[in-house]
């Protein structure tokens, strides 16, 4: 996150780098360098009092390869910090309408812990992103709607590669329900503690984290769909989605403002589509369509 703090101070946005302290050995290692506007969360006297200690949790890593039947362990100490700084986080006043003040396009923040969502959803930050520096959490893929295939996809945390035998399927399995399990817990007793602050009907994690990736879903674009129906109430709310009944393809194909292409993968459209380069995205539905399909994956925009 500091990295991504410079980056944007270097090209001229208007940046605060803002940091809860989880671990006070480390208060002065926030790996900023050109952001000079820093606010950090000091730990209150009650959050003190719990004295939990990160390098506990951090330790395991040199002696332990983690797996299914131990992996809870990594994230015990991390559970515990993150429901103690959400709630020093929302009795701080203070800092929360000095962040107020600053009236911010965008936040940022990365989806380790949940609270950060919330902190932005209260100070009414429309814009959201959630970025990380490690892949995808496993946490998010179900919250955001993307597939999970635990038979060729190693979860974050598997020892495991793509190739994989039966027990490496199986422990991969196991390792993504403990991770699913562990950090869904987390995430529930955070939105227990900032719904104690904020009220009983604040929007949760399972809201919050769909509503973030909702910016990159939803570009500056219009959809164009041949529907030969009328039956197009569905879709009444979708501002950017045009229907038609007819559409001249060939020519939106070579018009240079075309995207992407989304087509059943009839004969035509795909020969049309891999003539003129345009990225595709293919969904065969019955007879040669399938054919047709696989004859072009050999193709970068297929």
């Amino acid at each position: 996150m500091a990295r991504l703090a410079d980056t944007l101070t270097e090209s001229g946005h208007n940046v605060t780098f803002f940091t809860p302290i989880i671990d006070e050995t480390r208060k002065n290692q926030l790996g900023v360098k050109l952001t000079k506007n820093v606010i950090k969360l000091e730990q209150d006297s009650k959050m003190k009092e719990k004295d939990v200690k990160i390098d506990d949790m951090m330790s395991i890593f040199w002696t332990m390869d983690v797996t299914s039947k131990n992996g809870h362990r990594i994230l015990e100490t991390l559970h515990q910090q993150a429901v103690l700084t959400c709630d020093n986080l929302f009795r701080s006043k203070e800092i929360i309408e000095k962040l107020r003040e600053n009236q911010y396009d965008i936040g940022l923040a990365e989806p380790l812990m949940t609270c950060g969502l919330a902190l932005f959803r209260h100070l009414n930050i429309e814009k959201t992103i959630i970025t990380s520096s490690c892949v995808n959490y496993d946490i998010l893929l179900p919250t955001l709607g993307e597939p999970v295939d635990t038979s060729y996809w190693p979860t974050m945390n598997s020892q495991v590669t793509e190739k994989m035998d039966f027990s490496d399927r199986l422990e991969n399995f196991e390792m993504l329900n403990l991770m699913l399990k562990t950090f869904g817990s987390m995430f529930d007793d955070e939105a227990k503690t900032y719904r104690s602050h904020l009220g009983p009907n604040f929007p949760d994690w399972k809201t919050l984290i769909p509503e973030a990736s909702l910016h990159f879903s939803q570009p500056n674009c219009t959809f164009i769909w041949k529907y030969e129906s009328d039956d197009v109430e569905f879709a009444e709310s979708v501002e950017n989605l045009e229907f038609v009944k007819w559409a001249p393809q060939m020519e939106l194909l070579k018009d240079s403002r075309m995207t992407a292409f989304l087509t059943h993968g009839g004969l035509g459209s795909t020969n049309e589509a891999a003539f003129f380069g345009i990225p595709t995205i293919m969904i065969p539905i019955f007879a040669d369509q399938s054919r047709s399909v696989r004859s072009h994956k050999c193709l970068p925009t297929v």
